[in-house]
């Protein structure tokens, strides 16, 4: 099977670029006496690559457009090189393909997406050889068994290019969905976060202009109670003036009376007895004591 490394190399240089087919050439021309299926498998890892590569632009391609570059002529000449190396490798032996294909699939470089398509292709070979030997060297048709190949490979392709792209899309319209979700969120946040303020600012403005009221009725309060208090003093200080002023009168008017009252009203009379009593004898002399009595009394 040494013959399968160099075909896997050639497809692999007929799909890759110079460097990458010269790369793997010399890989494989290493093993061309000693072939490990583990080093196959992971060729042909790399030419799986290259083949979904090729079918992804083909997938890709606009339907209107005709010329969508020339995906299918390389995927063909490179899977007809690997599958008739296969063939040729086996010397036509079906079984022998069979074999070394499933042990090859097998590998652990092989996996997932490319490990089934290695066994597509394994079967595909197998289930299109004979039983004929010389039938399958000499008449094998590689390049009908790669266009069917090319043809599935392609479908599977698109469906997965289909796949990631409404995936993408799904991504894409969840984050402009989510973007937009948390846009209006933040709008709502933030005009919900300007009313509270202007909220609280109204209730601060509103707390302000009752603390400034209240205080405003406090000081009214204090001075109503200090002018009603010095109203007080002044109506008490009034009426101890208007009681002094009707004790001073009261005392002026009994000063007056009696600075006019006689106050030896005995004296008088005995003056007047005695004048009387002198008039009895002579009538002037008398009346000259009577009032100089009364005149010396008042004056005492």
């Amino acid at each position: 099977m040494s013959r399968l490394s160099l075909a896997l190399t050639l497809a692999a240089g007929v799909a890759g670029d110079a460097r990458g087919a010269n790369k793997r050439s010399k890989a494989f021309l290493s093993l061309a006496s000693d072939m490990q299926p583990e080093v196959v498998a992971r060729t042909l890892s790399e030419v799986e690559d290259e083949w979904k590569t090729q079918a992804a632009v083909f997938a890709e391609c606009n339907s209107n457009t005709t010329d969508c570059g020339n995906a299918p002529e390389a995927f063909s000449k490179s899977c007809t090189t690997v599958v008739s190396a296969v063939v040729q490798a086996s010397s036509g032996d079906r079984s022998s393909v069979k074999e070394y294909m499933n042990t090859v699939c097998g590998e652990n470089e092989l996996g997932g997406w490319h490990a089934e398509r290695c066994t597509e292709l394994a079967s595909a070979v197998t289930e299109s050889m004979l039983d004929d030997n010389y039938e399958n060297r000499e008449n094998f048709n590689s390049g009908s068994l790669c266009t069917s190949f090319w043809s599935k490979f392609v479908v599977e392709e698109k469906a997965r290019v289909e796949k990631d792209r409404s995936e993408r899309e799904a991504a894409e319209k969840k984050a402009s969905d989510e973007a937009a979700a948390a846009a209006k969120q933040a709008a709502e946040e933030a005009a919900a976060a300007q009313i509270q303020k202007e909220k609280d600012d109204a209730e601060q403005k509103a707390a302000d202009a009752k603390a400034a009221a209240e205080q405003a009725a406090q000081d009214l309060a204090s001075k109503k109670e200090e002018a009603e208090k010095q109203a007080e003093e002044a109506k008490l200080k009034m009426e101890e003036a208007q009681a002094a002023a009707v004790e001073a009168a009261k005392h002026h008017r009994e000063v007056v009376a009696n600075s006019t009252k006689p106050t030896v009203v005995a004296n008088t009379t005995v003056v007047a007895s005695n004048a009387t009593v002198v008039a009895s004898n002579s009538t002037a002399p008398v009346q000259a004591n009577a009032t100089v009595a009364v005149k010396a009394n008042t004056t005492k």
